[in-house]
C-alpha cells in the first residue's frame, strides 16, 4: 500500500455510498474494491441486521460488482454469541457478497478470526476469506 503524508493513497480515491446506523459502504473505484464496515453500535434486534444489510445491498444495486473486491470490515463489531443473529448475517452476508469477484471480512483478532471461520463453515454457502491484518485483506481483495 503506498503513502503519502500520512495517508493512505488508497484511501484518498474513496467515496462514501451508503451511511446508516449500523453500517456504511465505502467505495474505492480505482483500487477496485468495496469495504462495508460495521460500527461497534449493537443490534438492538435480529431485524436491525435484516434491514441494515437489506440497505447496503440497495446502496450497491448499481454498481458491477463482478469487477471489484469486497472486504467486510468487521473489526468494530460487537461480540455475539447468538446463534439466530449469526444465521440471518451470514444468510444476508451471503446474498450481498455472491456477486463480487473476490471476496473477505477483516475482524481484529485471532480469535475472531476463528469465530468468523467457524461460523463461515457452519453456516455460509459461500466462502469468504478471513484476515486480521488489514494490509494482507486489501492485498487479497485488490488482486485481479
Amino acid at each position: 500500500m503506498e503513502w503519502l503524508g500520512g495517508v493512505s493513497l488508497i484511501a484518498i480515491a474513496m467515496s462514501t455510498l451508503y451511511q446508516g446506523a449500523y453500517f456504511a459502504i465505502q467505495h474505492y473505484r480505482a483500487s477496485g474494491c468495496v469495504r462495508v464496515v460495521r460500527n461497534d453500535a449493537p443490534f438492538e434486534a435480529v431485524t436491525d441486521a435484516v434491514s441494515g444489510l437489506a440497505a447496503c445491498r440497495a446502496a450497491l444495486a448499481g454498481l458491477d460488482a463482478a469487477r471489484y473486491g469486497l472486504l467486510l470490515d468487521w473489526r468494530l463489531a460487537p461480540i455475539s454469541t447468538d446463534p439466530n443473529l449469526h444465521k440471518v448475517l451470514v444468510e444476508h452476508i451471503d446474498a450481498l457478497a455472491a456477486p463480487f469477484a473476490r471476496k473477505a471480512i477483516l475482524v481484529a483478532t485471532t480469535v475472531g478470526t476463528m469465530q468468523a471461520n467457524s461460523v463461515g463453515r457452519n453456516l455460509s454457502e459461500n466462502s469468504l476469506a478471513v484476515f486480521n491484518d488489514e494490509a494482507a485483506a486489501m492485498r487479497f481483495i485488490t488482486s485481479r
